[in-house]
């Protein structure tokens, strides 16, 4: 499966969310906001690309260790 790229937020922060799907059923994301008190880049898994950039996506972390656990 291709990883699916979608926008996030739409205030002067943006970023992206990628997505991507194990074979296994997992869903590995990786958020990375460009400005702003949450920038930088974010590790989920199972979670859901967040709908703005205003808060610290939930499910998120940005070690990766965490965040894809």
């Amino acid at each position: 499966m291709l990883p699916t790229l979608v926008k996030v937020g739409t205030d002067t922060a943006g970023g992206v969310c990628l997505e991507s799907d194990s074979k296994s059923g997992s869903k590995f994301y990786l958020v990375d906001i460009t400005a702003g008190t949450q920038a930088g880049t974010w590790y989920g898994k199972n979670a859901t690309c967040p709908a703005d950039d205003s808060a610290a996506p939930t499910g998120f972390s940005k070690d990766a260790t965490t965040g894809w656990k």
